[in-house]
């Protein structure tokens, strides 16, 4: 009988160990679980935060895109500009050249008769 006894309690530890056994394979399943869903939700937020740093820097080099033409469009009418500017100075300092021409001449002819 006591060896009986022996293997009894020897059978109901083993039981116990191999419940235990079982409990602790459940919780390492839970751990790797929630470790696995913390890993996703922490690549599903970078992948995010990539996103919108890439969508940011898209968006900010179109607006620098966008400036740099505006500020060429710029420059170029200022350049225009200026050329006209120039070009009605040279007209006008021809027509005055014209008239003090004309001007010495008639002072010429005056003096001559």
């Amino acid at each position: 009988m006591l060896s009986e006894g022996k293997l009894g309690f020897k059978a109901s530890a083993g039981s116990q160990g191999e419940g235990d056994e079982a409990e602790n394979i459940e919780n390492e399943t839970k751990r790797r679980r929630m470790r696995d869903d913390d890993i996703g939700s922490s690549i599903i937020n970078s992948t995010k935060l990539l996103s919108q740093t890439l969508k940011h820097y898209d968006d900010n080099k179109e607006k620098r895109h966008n400036q740099l033409m505006e500020l060429e469009q710029q420059r170029l009418h200022l350049e225009e500009t200026r050329n006209q500017v120039n070009r009605q100075g040279v007209a006008a300092l021809i027509t005055s050249i014209n008239k003090l021409s004309d001007a010495i001449h008639a002072l010429i002819s005056e003096k001559r008769k």
